[in-house]
């Protein structure tokens, strides 16, 4: 369904996502082979360090050429907010300027991190996404 609406870029603030919500979402993406990619950033020490991670290759090398409907979920998507960030102006390129029209990425923050990424005028998705929470 976000493939036919073109929701490339989306926002659930997780103090109002439903316990197992995204679980469902990975499935029901699956279950339409719709390929699924996974990153959660408080597993690393940087937004750097998880794109350089040798586990998100694969992943790294789909947002840079995406040639079939994939599902990407951010979790901790707050790492990405701080405006010194260089990797987050480096996803939104990808997103932004390219076509992504495959790719459907779901950032998980929380409602801070949610103004800093995609209110604040200066953040790098300043009102680029849709709100799905």
């Amino acid at each position: 369904m976000a493939w036919e609406l073109e929701l490339t870029i989306c926002s659930l603030i997780t103090e109002h996502t439903p316990e197992g919500y995204l679980d469902v979402c990975r499935d029901r993406a699956k279950s339409r082979g719709i390929d699924v990619f996974n990153l959660t950033f408080n597993e690393y020490e940087s937004p750097l360090a998880a794109f350089a991670a040798e586990e998100n290759r694969e992943l790294v090398a789909t947002l840079e050429g995406c040639r079939r409907k994939t599902l990407v979920i951010f979790e901790g998507a707050d790492a990405l907010a701080p405006l010194e960030c260089n990797e987050t102006f480096w996803l939104r390129s990808l997103l932004v300027n390219s076509d992504a029209s495959e790719l459907v990425v779901i950032f998980l923050v929380t409602s801070e991190g949610k103004v800093r990424l995609f209110q604040d005028t200066e953040g790098a998705f300043y009102w680029n996404c849709v709100d799905l929470n």
